[in-house]
């Protein structure tokens, strides 16, 4: 939490246009530090009820935070959240997890001002969203369909009650129009008008429930066409959630932080590993996005991930990529409609110097063991 207060704190101002899917999202992304902090400084030892309310857009996309709040930026224009390889798309859904990361911070940065000003123990604290987002390969992260039902049409709900000094998982099915009247009940009072859910308390109600549930379907964040009423059985749909659980984003900073996302690699074993004792000579070539930029950063905003291709990369090879000695991730070559033999490895926060940063890559061949450095050229 006092990293996130920290990061909140004006570090970060402005996004560029190139990471802004629209001007709501630029508008609404820019001011995320001021208005955490006003909504931090609001929160003050009072006698009199009070209710405050705080929508950042987080961790909604386009996902350019590290887990403390560092923005950073990746090679190329911005167009949109990449899943349509299937290592795209966990690279992209590793980056959604440090933004969630993050968020969470700045959550506890909530609850510490509450507990800072008296007030934690008698208030209620509802956090909650309204979608996920899919990361199946070659799907829509939105629009919904048979095969990314479950990663979509659940979002999370957290609830703290007044007098509340123990958490617990409740895993009853909770829908979204249940928030409104479980925050009445959770106070003593009633909505003032007609509610579709019931309260989260009303066991009864939930029970005769089962396992339906619904969603709204839309065509996507902008041109919003609806498209009518997803009607499914949570009992069927909860369990694909369960299913498809994704290794969280590890706690910290550093390589740590990316360990899921290279834990089953054929590369994993080498990382952290000196690019001197693992690389041998080899005489490929790679074409590798914004190289000079990684090598001599001219932005506070460093790049976070290294893009290339490796044309003439044998079939089933890995790419190794160091930075300033160390190994520090790998990628499967992938082809999709843009270009053949694509690498792209997401790096650690601490991965590259606001300086001057040496950048080596190599491939390897998982049958052999075999590593070989590659001649790098920079590309657009």
């Amino acid at each position: 939490a006092a990293a996130a207060a920290a990061a909140a704190n004006g570090e970060v101002t402005e996004i560029p246009e190139s990471q802004a899917l629209d001007g709501f999202f630029a508008s609404s992304l820019a001011t995320q530090p001021k208005r955490l902090t006003a909504f931090l400084d609001a929160l003050r030892p009072t006698d009199d009820p009070f209710f405050a309310f705080l929508h950042l857009v987080l961790p909604h996309q386009p996902w350019f935070s590290r887990e403390d709040g560092t923005r950073y930026r990746t090679p190329g224009e911005y167009e949109g959240p990449d899943v349509d390889t299937p290592w795209r798309a966990r690279v992209t859904r590793q980056r959604h997890l440090l933004q969630a990361s993050y968020a969470d911070r700045l959550v506890g940065a909530v609850l510490d001002r509450l507990r800072a000003s008296g007030e934690y123990e008698d208030t209620l604290v509802v956090v909650v969203s309204d979608h996920g987002a899919s990361f199946v390969p070659g799907e829509s992260i939105r629009s919904l369909d048979d095969d990314n039902l479950d990663e979509i049409a659940y979002a999370p709900l957290l609830i703290k009650a007044p007098g509340q000094a123990q958490g617990a998982v409740d895993e009853a099915n909770l829908l979204s129009v249940d928030v409104v009247p479980t925050v009445a009940d959770l106070l003593g009072t009633e909505p003032g008008w007609e509610v579709d859910g019931v309260s989260a308390r009303d066991r009864d109600a939930i029970a005769a429930r089962r396992g339906r549930k619904y969603v709204y379907s839309y065509t996507d964040a902008f041109s919003y066409e609806f498209l009518g009423i997803e009607r499914f059985d949570d009992d069927d749909t909860w369990a694909a959630v369960l299913a498809g659980r994704f290794p969280p984003a590890g706690p910290g900073g550093g390589a740590g932080a990316l360990a899921g996302l290279y834990a089953r690699r054929p590369g994993a074993a080498l990382i952290g590993r000196t690019a001197d004792d693992v690389f041998g000579p080899g005489d490929t070539d790679a074409l590798v996005r914004e190289l000079d930029e990684l090598e001599s950063p001219t932005t506070d905003e460093l790049l976070a991930e290294v893009i290339g291709v490796v044309p003439a990369a044998p079939d089933g090879t890995e790419v190794l990529v160091a930075v300033n000695g160390t190994i520090v991730g790998t990628s499967p070559l992938f082809d999709d409609a843009r270009a053949r033999r694509q690498f792209v490895v997401l790096l650690p926060d601490d991965a590259l110097r606001p300086t001057r940063n040496e950048i080596r890559i190599a491939l390897l061949d998982p049958g052999s063991g075999a590593v070989t450095e590659l001649d790098l050229a920079g590309t657009d």
